[in-house]
C-alpha cells in the first residue's frame, strides 16, 4: 500500500511538472517531466520488491536527522518573526510557514529512505518545495528565478532515474544497503546518483538555482543553504563512498577541491551580503562533498564534522541576513558601515558567526585543521594529493580573506551612520540558541573524545580570543599614516577592496565542465 501511494504520488507529481512547464510555456520543463514520466513507468513496470526494507534509519540518518529538526526548526520559528515584516496576506504568510515545516518533515523522509525509487520520490518533492518557496513573492525576477531552480533540479531528478534504471536494466539492487554490499556495483549508475548530488549542491555549472534563491525571503536561504535541499550532496556522497573505486574517489575529491577554491575566489568579487554568503556556501558543500568521497574512516568523520558545524553557522548568518534586510534595510556590505554603532548586538552576533566559521575554537576550524593532518598522511602514500592540499590550502585562506572583507566593513565608523534600530530579542532567539546548541556540540565533542588536557587548551583559547575581539572592538577606528599620501590620514580595510573575476568565470567552467567529462568516462 505505501509502495503504491508513493508510486501514485510520485505520477501525480510528474504531472505537476509538466503543467508548470505549460504554464509558463518552459518546452525544456515538459521534456524533462515527460522523460522522467517515462523512465518512471519503466522503473515501476520492472520493480521488485527485496529482503531490504524500504525505510532504514541508521546514524548516517539520525546524525542529518538532527540538523534538519533542529537547525531547521530554529529557522523555522525565526520565520514566524520574519513574515511579520513581509508585505504579504496573511493567508499567503500562513501558507508560507506551512511550506516550510512540510519541507523539513520531506527531508526527514529522504534521509531515512533506503529504497532509490522512494528517494527519488522525496528528492523531487524537495524540487517542489523549493519552487514553491522561492517564487512565494510572484513578481517577475520571483518566477524566473523558481523555473530556473525547477528546470536545474529535474536534471538532477532524472540523473536519478537513469540510476535506477540503469540498475533495473542490469538486475541489480535499487536499494542502498545492498548496493554498498555489492562490490561489483556498475559505477555508471553510481556516478549519476552522484551527478544528481552535485546539482542539489549547486555545483558548477548548475550554481545558478542555489545563487537565484535569493529573491526568496530570507528563511527559504536559509533553509536551502544550511539544514535541508543542499546538504543531500554530502550525504549522498558519503552513502555511495564504499562503492567508489581509487579513480572515482579521486575524481570527485579533486573536482570537489577545485569548485572550493573556484567559488571562494568569485565570492570575493561580490557585493551583497546574501550572494557572499551563498557563495561561500557552495564552496563549503564543494568541500564536504571533497572529504566525504575519498570514503575512509577518517574523512567521513571529518565530513560530518564540516556538515553539522556550517550548518548552524551558516543559518545564523543568513538569519541575521534577514534581519539586516527588515530592520536596517541593507542589503550590500558597503552600507554595513556604521552598524557597529546603530545595532552592537546584531553586529557583534554577526562578526562572532563569522569567527564560527573559520576561527578557534569552533568546530568547523578543527575540522579542517584535522582534514589538513588527514591530507599529509595521504600525500605520503599518493603524491597526487598535493594538487587537493594546495586548492584546500589557498581556497581556505581565500575564504578568510572574504569574511575578513566583512569584518573591517562591520567595525568602519567612517562612513555615515546607521540610524539606531534595537533589534527585538524576537528576531534574535533563533540564532542564539543555535549558538548555544553550537556551543554545548563543541563541549559535548571534546569531552567524549579527547581528554582534559585538550578541552582546558581550546577553552582556554576560546577565552584569549574573546579579550582579544574586545580590544579590536575597543580601538576599531585606529587610523594610519600612509607614506604615499603626503602624511593625510588613511583607514586602512580589507573592506575597500574589491576583486573581479567575472573575466576569467568561463575558464572557471570549462574546467569544470572537463573534470565532469572525465569523471563519467571513467566510471563508464
Amino acid at each position: 500500500m505505501v509502495h503504491f501511494l508513493i508510486g501514485f504520488f510520485d505520477f501525480v507529481l510528474l504531472l505537476y511538472f509538466m503543467k508548470v512547464g505549460f504554464d509558463f510555456k518552459n518546452i525544456k520543463i515538459q521534456i524533462l517531466a515527460l522523460i522522467q514520466l517515462i523512465l518512471f513507468a519503466f522503473a515501476e513496470l520492472n520493480f521488485t520488491h527485496s529482503g531490504s526494507p524500504d525505510f532504514i534509519i541508521d546514524e548516517l540518518a539520525i546524525f542529518m536527522m538532527i540538523i534538519i529538526n533542529i537547525v531547521g526548526g530554529a529557522i523555522a520559528l525565526y520565520g514566524i518573526k520574519y513574515m511579520l515584516y513581509e508585505d504579504a496576506p496573511k493567508y499567503k504568510k500562513d501558507i508560507f510557514l506551512v511550506y516550510l515545516w512540510i519541507f523539513l518533515v520531506i527531508m526527514n523522509f529522504a534521509v531515512i529512505s533506503n529504497n532509490l525509487l522512494y528517494f527519488f520520490f522525496f528528492f523531487e518533492l524537495t524540487t517542489l518545495s523549493s519552487f514553491l518557496l522561492i517564487k512565494f513573492r510572484n513578481d517577475d525576477i520571483s518566477n524566473k528565478n523558481a523555473i530556473n531552480a525547477l528546470l536545474l533540479n529535474m536534471i538532477g531528478g532524472l540523473f536519478l532515474l537513469i540510476a535506477v534504471c540503469l540498475n533495473l536494466f542490469t538486475n541489480h539492487s535499487i536499494y542502498i544497503n545492498e548496493i554498498i554490499q555489492n562490490k561489483d556495483y556498475i559505477s555508471a549508475a553510481m556516478i549519476f546518483v552522484v551527478f544528481a548530488a552535485f546539482i542539489k549542491g549547486a555545483m558548477k555549472p548548475f550554481e545558478s538555482w542555489l545563487l537565484g534563491a535569493m529573491v526568496a525571503p530570507t528563511p527559504v536561504s536559509a533553509l536551502l543553504h544550511s539544514a535541508t535541499m543542499v546538504k543531500i550532496a554530502p550525504f549522498l556522497v558519503l552513502k555511495f563512498s564504499p562503492v567508489f573505486s581509487y579513480e572515482i574517489s579521486f575524481l570527485i575529491t579533486l573536482l570537489g577541491m577545485f569548485l572550493f577554491f573556484i567559488f571562494a575566489l568569485e565570492g570575493l568579487g561580490k557585493n551583497s551580503f546574501k550572494e557572499i554568503l551563498a557563495y561561500s556556501t557552495i564552496s563549503l558543500l564543494s568541500l564536504m562533498i571533497a572529504v566525504a568521497a575519498i570514503g575512509t574512516k577518517e574523512s567521513y568523520e571529518i565530513a560530518l564534522l564540516l556538515i553539522f558545524f556550517h550548518a548552524i553557522s551558516k543559518a545564523i548568518l543568513f538569519m541575521c541576513a534577514g534581519i539586516l534586510e527588515k530592520l536596517h534595510h541593507i542589503k550590500s556590505i558597503d552600507d554595513m558601515q556604521g552598524l557597529m554603532s546603530a545595532d552592537k548586538p546584531l553586529a557583534l552576533l554577526i562578526l562572532v558567526s563569522f569567527a564560527t566559521v573559520a576561527l578557534p575554537p569552533f568546530g568547523l576550524f578543527f575540522a579542517k585543521l584535522f582534514f589538513v593532518e588527514y591530507l599529509a598522511k595521504l600525500i605520503q602514500t599518493d603524491i597526487l594529493y598535493i594538487f587537493i592540499i594546495l586548492f584546500f590550502v589557498v581556497g581556505s585562506s581565500i575564504l578568510v580573506l572574504l569574511y575578513f572583507k566583512i569584518a573591517s566593513l562591520l567595525l568602519s565608523t567612517n562612513n555615515h551612520q546607521q540610524t539606531p534600530a534595537k533589534t527585538p530579542l524576537s528576531f534574535v532567539a533563533s540564532s542564539y540558541f543555535l549558538f548555544v546548541f553550537m556551543i554545548l556540540s563543541i563541549i559535548y565533542l571534546v569531552t567524549t573524545k579527547s581528554d582534559i588536557s585538550i578541552f582546558s587548551i581550546i577553552f582556554g583559547a576560546l577565552f584569549v580570543s574573546l579579550i582579544v575581539s574586545l580590544f579590536v572592538f575597543k580601538f576599531n577606528n585606529l587610523q594610519k599614516i600612509s607614506v604615499y599620501a603626503c602624511g593625510e590620514n588613511t583607514i586602512g580595510q580589507i573592506g575597500q577592496f574589491y576583486f573581479d573575476f567575472e573575466k576569467y568565470a568561463k575558464y572557471f567552467l570549462y574546467v569544470a565542465i572537463f573534470l565532469w567529462l572525465v569523471l563519467f568516462g571513467v566510471s563508464l
